[in-house]
């Protein structure tokens, strides 16, 4: 954001940034014109920006706030009701109009995407290269997660795993044969992740290699590795609820919302019963630097 006018915001009498608002992010070097032209038809007659001609590009950030009269008494800021008019660089915009401005940045980021997948697959050849880089950077990756390196051993039969993208945690998982899943799991020839969310794109991987703790023992003996597996990964997901299992698709198309408290599948049954070795799981999901079970990747470091 153009440093004047954050400090502007920022300084605003009577401003306070709303906690759940989202930055609304226009891409560098986009003409003032332009942007004008696109919160124009979204907010007409609201926008103000300061620039010097239609070269001016360095204003690409709104934060949306709320008035010093909107305060509660506790200090902190409500969350925006239907229709509630939020502060924008001294501007009011209705909160639909702004839910309309953040889809018009969702479709443009969807455009460019589609344009630059074109682009990578522009010929055969092109195409092919292309193919063979993004197996390349998948069986890296599968192997940082699953093979063995120096001093360490492959990982092998049931573990734990999460994947997280920049803002947070997207999905938990389990198997029982490490060795296969971690490796195709950027793949993505049969788990379903990295057709939605690329792993060019992850941040992090965790793998816990569980059975190896102690208390993994006692449940193993009672119930089985696979029933354990199951139940520790109904207990991480119903304590997380990572954005990709917290909902399933529907046959007409749509989602449905995950519910893990009426659960009655073999790991909801399961994960009920193991409590102590789930808090050993839990402590090392919380901090992995110090356990010797637990192996973490971070896919850009391959690229």
């Amino acid at each position: 954001m153009h440093s004047a006018l954050s400090e502007r915001i920022e300084g605003e009498q009577g401003f306070q940034r709303h906690p759940f608002a989202e930055a609304v992010v226009r891409p560098a070097n986009e003409p003032l014109g332009q942007v004008r032209a696109l919160l124009g038809e979204v907010v007409p007659g609201t926008l103000g920006v300061e620039g010097e001609g239609d070269d001016f590009d360095s204003v690409d950030v709104f934060r949306v706030g709320v008035c010093e009269s909107d305060v509660l008494p506790d200090g902190s800021a409500p969350l925006p009701r239907s229709g509630h008019r939020q502060v924008v660089h001294g501007r009011l915009i209705e909160r639909q109009q702004d839910r309309r401005m953040l889809d018009l940045m969702q479709e443009s980021a969807l455009e460019r995407w589609r344009n630059a997948l074109h682009e990578l697959t522009a010929t055969e050849a092109v195409a092919e290269s292309w193919r063979h880089e993004r197996y390349r950077f998948a069986h890296k990756l599968g192997h940082a997660l699953a093979g063995p390196g120096q001093g360490v051993l492959p990982m092998s039969g049931s573990v734990l795993y999460g994947v997280w993208l920049d803002w947070g945690l997207l999905y938990v998982g389990q198997t029982g044969n490490a060795e296969r899943r971690l490796r195709d799991l950027p793949v993505g020839e049969s788990h379903h992740l990295s057709n939605t969310f690329p792993p060019e794109i992850w941040s992090q991987v965790i793998v816990i290699a569980w059975p190896q703790l102690p208390e993994a023992a006692g449940p193993i003996d009672l119930y089985g590795l696979e029933k354990v597996s199951l139940g520790l990964e109904y207990r991480l997901q119903a304590w997380l609820h990572p954005l990709a299992n917290a909902s399933r698709r529907t046959p007409d198309g749509k989602w449905r919302a995950v519910d893990w408290t009426k659960s009655r599948s073999r790991g909801a049954v399961t994960g009920g019963q193991i409590d102590d070795l789930f808090a050993a799981v839990q402590k090392i999901w919380k901090d992995p630097s110090n356990s010797t079970v637990c192996r973490v990747v971070h896919p850009a470091d391959l690229l």
